[in-house]
């Protein structure tokens, strides 16, 4: 079995036409790991791999390099003012649903990122706090996508036009798609 799964993962790699170093390269990972697992002589890096190749294959098989903020090929200080625009852009789309969102905005809103700590007024981050220390980007980019499910939620399911097959589908998809401690938070909207 397991030379089936390595075999795919060749094939795949061979699809792009990335060389071992290439795709270690994309995986953050040594060459020799590669080469290793190729070989079948190590699958300490199975989980990684395995990750990035069902990323590959998720949007239609549509393969985007760019999977997360830490996958984009700018610096540190660059990926978190990529991450400060996407919090501009969810904020936007929240006005959408309800025009007073936001309004009690501090000069640093929706979201200012310095060091390992994220500031905001808009955002409370599952923590309901005003700063927020945080480990990783991808982090900080997870609980803002966690956080624009959660504010939409209550203008989504509240619709008229949203029906009772349409609500159910919604409610599994968040169910599926989060941890689920995650997923009850989100699931938290009427509360």
């Amino acid at each position: 079995m397991m030379d089936k799964i390595i075999n795919k993962l060749i094939e795949f790699r061979e699809e792009k036409n990335w060389s071992q170093k290439e795709f270690a390269d994309k995986l953050g990972l040594h060459v020799e790991d590669v080469v290793k697992f190729e070989k079948g002589q190590s699958l300490k890096v199975l989980d990684k791999i395995v990750d990035f190749f069902i990323k590959a294959h998720t949007k239609d098989n549509y393969f985007n390099e760019w999977y997360t903020i830490d996958d984009l090929p700018l610096t540190e200080e660059q990926k978190a003012i990529v991450l400060e625009w996407f919090a501009m852009k969810i904020k936007e789309i929240l006005r959408i649903f309800d025009p007073e969102w936001g309004d009690h905005c501090k000069s640093y809103d929706p979201l200012v990122i310095t060091d390992s700590v994220a500031h905001s007024y808009l955002f409370d981050f599952k923590d309901g706090g005003r700063h927020h220390p945080f480990k990783l980007l991808t982090q900080l980019e997870r609980w803002l996508a966690e956080e624009a499910v959660k504010e939409m939620l209550p203008y989504i399911l509240d619709r008229e036009w949203w029906n009772d097959e349409i609500k159910p589908r919604l409610l599994e998809w968040v169910k599926g798609n989060f941890p689920q401690d995650t997923a009850e938070w989100i699931l938290s909207y009427d509360e």
